[in-house]
């Protein structure tokens, strides 16, 4: 091969570079849920025309609060979300969430979730707010190691044993459920705050390991 078919061959490798770097810029997102589409064209300050992916990167915070929001698809574009409030909407799937791996603050209070499973790739959660959902298996939550405040208040959880491993959790709120062993808690050296207020505790829980937590200065509400 010789120096003029080199010079080809880099040039159409170069071209091809170009090309597919432009396109990618020029990458549009959908939006299956029109009131979800509508907050984030807020926050990209863009109100009509095509939603490119290369304008989704400025949004570092979504609020969407109380939009009737039912359908994520498409959240899963923004993928530099640091914080995201989608609370007071219709979400029952919670999957286009489980790429958002940056995201350190969620609120989805106040929707219809049951399967929080998609959560549990969220490593660097450190806030997560679940007041008012349908929510009954919390293991999910297990994996998440960085989480600092969890509101679980009004489901339906019965086993908080998952919760044991998250020892950097401070502040908990898991009032109106359906709790009666509260040991895992134990195990929580950082936990500062707890509200177990309307849960039916077992004898056990209320006259050994509420005494334990508050000994160790924890402010327990019960």
């Amino acid at each position: 091969m010789n120096l003029r078919d080199n010079c080809l061959i880099f040039l159409l490798l170069l071209t091809l570079s170009v090309f597919g770097h432009a396109c990618g810029n020029t990458q549009t997102a959908t939006f299956s849920d029109p009131n979800l589409e509508l907050a984030i064209r807020e926050g990209i300050s863009k109100p009509e025309g095509p939603i490119l992916t290369s304008e989704l990167q400025q949004l570092t915070f979504l609020n969407a609060v109380g939009r009737n929001i039912a359908d994520l698809r498409g959240l899963e574009h923004l993928d530099n979300l640091e914080s995201i409030n989608l609370g007071e909407n219709n979400i029952s799937n919670v999957s286009p969430l489980a790429s958002l791996t940056r995201t350190e603050n969620i609120l989805l209070y106040e929707n219809q979730i049951k399967d929080i499973s998609p959560l549990a790739s969220l490593s660097n959660l450190s806030r997560l707010h679940l007041l008012g959902n349908q929510i009954e298996d919390i293991s999910p939550l297990a994996s998440l190691d960085n989480l600092y405040s969890l509101v679980l208040s009004e489901n339906q959880i019965t086993d908080i044993s998952a919760l044991s491993s998250l020892k950097t959790l401070t502040i908990l709120y898991l009032r109106d459920n359906r709790i009666t062993d509260i040991s895992p808690l134990t195990a929580l050296s950082n936990l500062k705050v707890v509200d177990l207020e309307r849960n039916p505790l077992s004898s056990e829980s209320i006259n050994i390991y509420l005494p334990q937590l508050k000994q160790r200065g924890v402010d327990v509400r019960w």
